[in-house]
């Protein structure tokens, strides 16, 4: 009776295993995002690549060069005197934001969890470099809209 009773007791613990899968580091969302960011993408909100009257008066686009991508997030540190080491941000990749008549800003980027906000961090430095709300319409189009602006940027994938 012992061994049947320890028999049940170790298969029920087996059977409580979590279904969840062990290796998923990004949420559902973050991972079909994800997806998308890689290549070159432009601005034709704000750019001579725009399809509106006058478009060809506008400054060459904003780009967003998507490097490497990490398979897991990346956790950035600071040394800081005082309070020693600490957590700033994870990094999920690396990128370049080329913006027109400035130079090519290299940047880790982060994505919500809903990926409903993207924010990009200067390599260089590790501080807050740009912050968007993040709407992806396709593998091909998303709108970064910029609090400080009332329209969105319209990126394309190149």
């Amino acid at each position: 009776m012992k061994h049947f009773c320890l028999l049940c007791a170790l298969f029920l613990l087996v059977g409580c295993s979590k279904d969840e899968d062990p290796g998923r580091n990004y949420t559902e969302q973050q991972e079909k995002a994800l997806s998308v960011f890689n290549g070159t993408w432009a601005d034709t909100q704000f750019s001579n690549l725009g399809n509106y009257p006058g478009a060809e008066l506008q400054p060459d686009p904003d780009k967003i060069i998507f490097g490497t991508q990490n398979n897991k997030p990346v956790e950035i540190y600071e040394n800081d005197f005082i309070e020693g080491e600490r957590l700033l941000f994870s990094a999920f990749g690396e990128l370049v934001y080329h913006s027109e008549g400035y130079e090519d800003v290299p940047c880790y980027y982060w994505v919500s969890n809903t990926a409903d906000e993207l924010r990009l961090y200067r390599t260089s430095t590790k501080k807050l470099y740009k912050k968007f709300t993040l709407s992806i319409k396709s593998d091909t189009k998303m709108h970064l809209h910029d609090p400080d602006l009332s329209l969105p940027y319209i990126f394309v994938k190149q």
